[in-house]
């Protein structure tokens, strides 16, 4: 009989009975032995079980293994329970201590159904020299360096892989290969490419299951680029910070092939990213790791795929851009910190990257992310950076970065920027401002929070401005806040009401060119003296642009310090003025500006928050922490301080 069952009549074995403290405090056993027993006890006296010990088995368990160092032997010992009696998956706890959250209930073949979990039968002598590799997925693991079965991608699961613990029919079709080692220094492109590879035969053989590639914690080298030419694959880290993938030292690329054609693929160095997803990659996600190679251009390059996911990375360190998209559709870019992660050719002269840069992006959200600089690196830090957005909406991002957001030239449409922080340029000017869909805008920005007085680049037709809060340091007078410098007349239009400006520095509009249909309505202007004393009238438009269709009415600008006009030149008194409420301009006799009685200023409070998970409460001027929510992930501690 075994010491449980000494210490235990069976009238005494039921749920309130089986007291974990009782057994660690009074049995006198080292761990493993207290564990045995209890294995033993459950496979001896399973007749003595009431409806509540099976429960109670279970979080007997959780206590005995916290005390128990031996993970590995603790974990497969409770799979040897399983394997006994079958417990009840109503019982899996997500906060058991060795197992990640979402761990999925496996079925064991041929046995009842809703076994816990499944893991291969073991001697107990083979158990102290097991390596515990269980990983967050959602059907088969490969667990303890023997596979549970062999890995089917067409029975309708999921499939896991630990990248440390290959499947022997992988290391059979592939030799020379080994399973990868966390933190040796050693190239772990072998075992990276031969998953992948199996599971892109796999395909070919009709199989359709998703595929997770776990990689757990530790630092991982790959001598050349990882490319991914299959669909629904899931590369999976135990978290930023906790797995790295980095290139060798022998993988180096540098800034040879830059600045890539940025509008032509072939022009992009496919082998300078850390890891490249081909058109045929469609449903792949990236997540839970640090990608970093300051010798590559990217981390992430991926070429006319859908469904892309990227979420909780931290990417480190890259020359050009660690995510470099090429005609992606559906893409979900979320929770990533990036840090130094996109660059410039030629030092500050030459033509900028981005931390994010996307061509010809569809149907996509770039949100919850973080974009900063180390302070630590040679030359200016760029934020997302795009040549064509369509039906794509940028939000909830804090970006500290030269140029926050850049999508010049193209013809955008449909493109919601909102709920960011932006210390940096919005840079969207397009030759002649572009066309305007009929049914639409080309980008609406709207509650966002501006720190830079070189605020908006333009010209942009088909735009609308409203509810942000755009609140310049006095000691950082850049420029306008938006900003032509385009020599082609554009025909607008530009809606800009409900903004809280304050110090707009050089000016609130400069228009090098014509620019007709601009609107500025509703707004509230303070306009303080800031560190060059500023003479210029807050508005400058072309001589020559059509005066009946720039509107500044029911407005609230207020003048601190020394007067200032409100225009720059005298054609632009032709413009509609009205009901404005100004405090110490300098030119009101030169204009009418009659009282239609209209509400005057921002209509309504500007109480909103902005940044990656909200993480900034605007009300008003004020901006301040926001007091975080439950649901909200941690981000790093790396961001650098304003």
């Amino acid at each position: 009989m075994s010491v449980l069952e000494n210490s235990f009549s069976e009238s005494q074995v039921t749920s309130d009975s089986l007291d974990s403290g009782y057994i660690l405090d009074t049995l006198g056993l080292p761990a493993q032995e207290k564990l045995l027993s209890l294995a033993t006890f459950a496979d001896d006296a399973t007749e003595f079980y009431d409806d509540g010990t099976l429960e109670t088995l279970h979080l007997l368990w959780q206590d005995l293994a916290a005390a128990n160092s031996d993970q590995t032997f603790t974990h497969n010992l409770y799979q040897h329970l399983n394997d006994q009696h079958n417990l009840d998956n109503n019982y899996a706890d997500a906060s058991d201590p060795l197992l990640k959250s979402g761990t999925a209930v496996n079925a064991r073949p041929g046995s009842h159904d809703e076994m816990l979990f499944y893991a291969p039968d073991l001697a107990f002598s083979q158990i102290e020299t097991v390596t515990d590799t269980f990983a967050n997925n959602a059907g088969n693991t490969i667990v303890a360096g023997i596979s549970s079965r062999e890995i089917d991608l067409n029975d309708g699961t999921s499939d896991t892989i630990d990248i440390t613990d290959l499947p022997i029919e992988i290391l059979q079709a592939n030799p020379r290969i080994d399973n990868a080692v966390a933190n040796d220094g050693r190239d772990d492109t072998g075992a990276f490419q031969a998953v992948v590879d199996w599971a892109a035969a796999e395909r070919e053989e009709g199989a359709s299951d998703q595929l997770t590639i776990y990689i757990p914690e530790g630092t991982f080298d790959l001598s050349e680029t990882l490319k991914v030419d299959t669909t629904d694959v899931i590369l999976k880290g135990s978290g930023r910070g906790r797995t790295t993938l980095q290139n060798t030292n022998n993988f180096k690329v540098g800034m040879a092939g830059l600045p890539d054609g940025e509008i032509e693929f072939k022009t992009i160095d496919q082998d300078a990213y850390l890891i490249y997803l081909n058109r045929d990659a469609d449903n792949v996600t990236v997540t839970d790791m640090t990608l970093t190679g300051p010798d590559l251009h990217g981390g992430i390059l991926s070429d006319g795929t859908h469904g892309l996911v990227i979420n909780n990375l931290e990417l480190n360190n890259f020359l050009w851009s660690s995510i470099r998209l090429f005609s992606v559709r559906d893409a979900k870019i979320h929770d990533n910190v990036f840090i130094d992660a996109g660059g410039r050719t030629d030092g500050d002269r030459g033509i900028t990257g981005g931390s994010i840069f996307a061509t010809y992006l569809k149907d996509s959200e770039i949100y919850n992310n973080d974009i900063s600089e180390s302070g630590t690196r040679d030359g200016e830090v760029y934020g997302i950076k795009g040549r064509e957005f369509r039906n794509t909406r940028i939000h909830h991002n804090t970006i500290n970065a030269n140029f926050a957001i850049e999508l010049p030239f193209e013809h955008d449409r449909f493109v919601e920027i909102d709920h960011n922080y932006l210390n940096g340029v919005v840079s969207l000017p397009r030759l002649g401002g572009g066309g305007v869909p009929k049914d639409g805008y080309t980008f609406h920005i709207h509650h966002n929070y501006f720190t830079r007085s070189y605020a908006l680049e333009w010209a942009r037709n088909g735009v609308e401005i409203n509810h942000n809060v755009f609140a310049f340091d006095t000691d950082q007078d850049n420029g306008n806040l938006i900003t032509n410098f385009s020599e082609k007349p554009a025909k607008g239009p530009t809606k800009v009401h409900n903004n809280l400006i304050l110090n707009p520095g050089r000016g609130v509009v400069w228009h090098k060119s014509i620019y007709n249909n601009f609107s500025f309505y509703n707004n509230t202007v303070i306009a303080n003296e800031t560190v060059n004393s500023r003479e210029d009238g807050l508005f400058g438009f072309h001589e020559k642009t059509d005066f009946s269709t720039i509107k500044i009415r029911d407005n609230i600008i207020e003048v601190n310090g020394l007067s200032r006009p409100l225009m720059r030149n005298q054609a632009s008194y032709d413009a509609v003025i009205k009901n404005n409420q100004l405090s110490n301009i300098s030119d009101v006799d030169s204009f009418d500006n009659p009282d239609t009685g209209a509400p005057q200023g921002v209509t309504e409070p500007l109480q909103f928050r902005v940044g990656a998970n909200g993480e900034l409460a605007v009300n008003g001027a004020e901006i301040r922490p926001a007091a975080r929510r439950s649901n909200t992930p941690q981000f790093s501690s790396r961001r650098r301080a304003e």
